[in-house]
């Protein structure tokens, strides 16, 4: 990401304080009826508006009337008026009658006291209070106060409440998803789970694109197993005796398996019949109670698969080539599958139509009561997994980077995997003709290897994780629904839970803003003009934006009535038909964030500038400091709004169109705000600043070294993402 660092001169601070009121100085600007072309006579003028008998009387006169008004005795005489008629008269009427305020006040000393200190001296101070009189006494009209709108303003502010500082998490994805895979599962071509190395899960809500989840087992434990009854009922098994259960809400709890072997697999019937194998001859069986009772397998060799046709027919595969068989009543028999070394995957269409692999590389089939024959004699490695489609459409994967498919009558051809030197220990597919999904990783060590196939021969590479990326937007529809947006036209939800997964943008372009507007209506907008939209489905359609100008932001104050804003001033409207129409900003500037209180009282706001819209169109620019870019608005009412800004900038507003400058205790780029109804947040240069209407504080996030460009939330809940995929949560 490119953000275009921007500077605060420090004469943009006192113009902001200028003319707002409240605990800045007055403006005291010209009057424009009293400070009226002056008449000019040889270089010489008075003040038009002055009184009547002053208005006609010639440079040349001037003395004799002071004389008349104040006594020539009193002032020292027409030689000392002469001197001032030098130093004081000489002024032209463009410069006495027609300065502004501020260039008056600020006339240098040789123009403005023109009286050489003799003159000044001489003057008795009871000569010089009757002038001031005199003064006085000249008509209200002129000598009229600033009109109604150049007066100070009291600049209050809806009451401060108790600030509570949140305490603030990273949630996933912090990191890619990258480890050695070991096993595949689904419960669906859309949600699928992978289990490998350094107690890594992965999940994949389309298939294709798979996130990490916190499995919370420690880093030496590896995943040999994955499997589930269902989307909501799903385990995992590996060494130690490890045995962890989802309810597929990307959370994991321990389960107590009373073993610490290595645990190879996992598989079962239904939710209330689990089986889970291991090394040493270690059967465990469940009812789905989370308990797990240890059977007598009447081995001690390692055990390396297991599956099941139904609860009479369950097979398990040992480490010396044979299979071990029970009718689901606590026995197991041996029966002879022709291998010699472990059989390392086992699967069925049906009790009469059951397949083995064997770490030699050889495969076996039998059609029931303990009868099998070699389909396939082991040449270039091992095979470690096997899984089919249905009994006409069977892979076996393993060693080698080696794929065979075979659609029954016992023949199998090689398919190219391209993974010449990987190792495949995972096949699974949700049948059908839903793709075939193949997990692993390198001989060769490094990362893992996911591939995928249609079925059609060729297999190509899935992204692994999401890769890292910077967040720019986040919204809330409520504490379930949860989104966020980012670079190469990334998208990721949340349900709350701390986990985020990926969804499908149909973008490449980088994404900046996205608004809520409840869980089933959700906007993102970003690069060349996009703008989608989804419905809560994990899915995104394109909207007609009518523009190519990059946009920043989008908000809404209902379904109905949105808005968007970018770069050249872009604003554009929908009235939620899918269809934006432009509106005039009445500039060229970029504009960052768009706000409101309503439909009817609306903010832009961008580089040196915020618009102010009733919602009728048309927008009126408001008074800023203009070399403040502004890349943040929020409000916590229509009288309390808050932009934030790059050099820590943040302006606070009544809504009255007047913004003072409020301090900054961090002075970090702010690149994002969001409000409750009693808390106002501004996120930045690795801060979160928080406050409750009165002053800032930063909050401790533990994020002090990332860039937070993104902040949003709901309720009491308040979320903030970054660079380096960094998503974290404050409460």
């Amino acid at each position: 990401m490119k953000r275009s660092l921007g500077w605060m001169v420090s004469f943009g601070l006192a113009f902001a304080a200028v003319g707002c009121g409240g605990d800045s100085a007055p403006d005291f600007g010209p009057n424009p009826a009293d400070m009226a072309v002056a008449k000019t006579d040889g270089g010489k003028g008075d003040m038009a508006g002055a009184k009547p008998d002053l208005t006609t009387v010639e440079g040349d006169d001037m003395p004799g009337v002071v004389e008349d008004l104040l006594g020539d005795e009193d002032l020292g005489g027409e030689a000392d008026l002469t001197v001032g008629d030098v130093d004081m008269a000489m002024q032209p009427a463009a410069d006495m009658a027609m300065q502004p305020a501020a260039d008056m006040a600020m006339q240098p000393a040789a123009d403005m006291a023109m009286q050489p200190a003799a003159d000044l001296a001489v003057q008795p101070g009871k000569d010089m209070a009757m002038a001031a009189a005199d003064l006085a006494m000249m008509a209200p009209k002129d000598m009229a106060t600033a009109p109604a709108d150049m007066a100070t303003k009291p600049c209050t502010f809806p009451a401060a409440g108790v600030l509570t500082p949140r305490t603030w998490a990273k949630e996933s994805p912090t990191t890619p998803a990258n480890a050695p895979w070991r096993k595949v599962w689904g419960a669906s071509a859309n949600d699928v789970y992978l289990v490998g190395q350094n107690g890594q899960i992965a999940h994949s809500s389309d298939g294709n694109t798979f996130t990490a989840q916190v499995s919370g087992a420690p880093g030496n434990i590896t995943f040999y197993g994955v499997w589930g009854s269902s989307a909501t009922d799903i385990y995992a098994v590996g060494s130690a005796g490890a045995i962890l259960h989802s309810t597929g809400n990307g959370v994991w709890a321990q389960q107590l398996s009373g073993v610490f072997t290595d645990l190879r697999a996992v598989f079962g019937v239904a939710a209330n019949d689990v089986y889970a194998v291991g090394n040493g001859g270690v059967i465990l069986h469940s009812i789905g109670n989370g308990t797990w009772t240890k059977a007598v397998s009447g081995t001690n060799l390692d055990l390396y698969s297991v599956w099941a046709a139904n609860g009479n027919n369950v097979y398990v595969g040992r480490s010396d080539g044979q299979a071990l068989f029970s009718t689901g009543n606590g026995m197991w028999a041996g029966q002879m599958t022709g291998a010699n070394t472990a059989i390392r995957g086992i699967w069925g269409a049906n009790s009469k139509d059951v397949y083995a692999v064997s770490y030699a590389g050889s495969i076996f089939h039998s059609i029931g009561a303990g009868v099998w024959t070699s389909q396939r004699q082991g040449q270039t490695g091992g095979l470690l997994d096997i899984f089919g489609r249905s009994g006409f459409d069977v892979y076996a994967v393993g060693e080698n980077g080696q794929i065979f498919r075979s659609q029954g009558a016992g023949q199998w051809v090689t398919q190219v995997s391209n993974q010449n030197n990987g190792i495949l220990e995972g096949v699974w597919s949700a049948g059908g003709v839903n793709p075939i999904i193949v997990a692993g990783f390198p001989g060769n060590g490094g990362g893992g290897i996911i591939i995928g196939s249609t079925g059609n021969g060729t297999w190509t590479l899935k992204n692994q994780a999401l890769p890292v990326t910077e967040f720019n937007g986040i919204a809330a529809a409520d504490a379930t629904h949860l989104y966020a947006v980012g670079q190469a036209g990334r998208i990721v939800s949340s349900n709350g839970s701390g986990t985020w997964r990926p969804e499908t943008s149909g973008l490449a372009t980088e994404l900046w803003g996205t608004w809520a507007a409840s869980a089933a209506a959700i906007w993102a907008v970003g690069e060349a003009g996009a703008i989608i939209k989804s419905t809560g489905n994990g899915t995104w359609t394109k909207e007609t934006s009518g523009t190519n100008q990059l946009l920043y932001g989008v908000w809404g104050s209902d379904v109905n009535n949105l808005y968007t804003v970018g770069t050249g001033g872009t604003i554009r409207h929908s009235k939620g038909n899918g269809l934006w129409a432009a509106e005039q900003s009445n500039t060229v500037k970029n504009l960052h964030a768009i706000w409101g209180s309503g439909p009817t009282d609306i903010y832009a706001a961008g580089d040196g500038v915020i618009l102010h819209s009733v919602g009728a169109g048309v927008w009126t620019a408001q008074v800023v400091p203009q070399n403040v870019s502004f890349w943040g608005l929020a409000g916590r009412s229509a009288m309390d709004i808050y932009a934030v800004g790059q050099v820590g900038a943040i302006y606070r507003s009544r809504g009255d169109g007047c913004w003072i400058a409020i301090a900054n205790p961090a002075k970090n780029d702010l690149w994002a705000a969001y409000a409750t109804a009693t808390d106002v947040y501004a996120a930045g240069s690795g801060i979160v600043l928080h406050s409750a209407g009165g002053s800032f504080a930063t909050e401790m996030t533990g994020l002090a070294a990332t860039q937070l460009f993104a902040i949003g939330g709901t309720g009491a809940k308040v979320y903030v993402g970054g660079a380096a995929s960094t998503i974290a949560r404050g409460q």
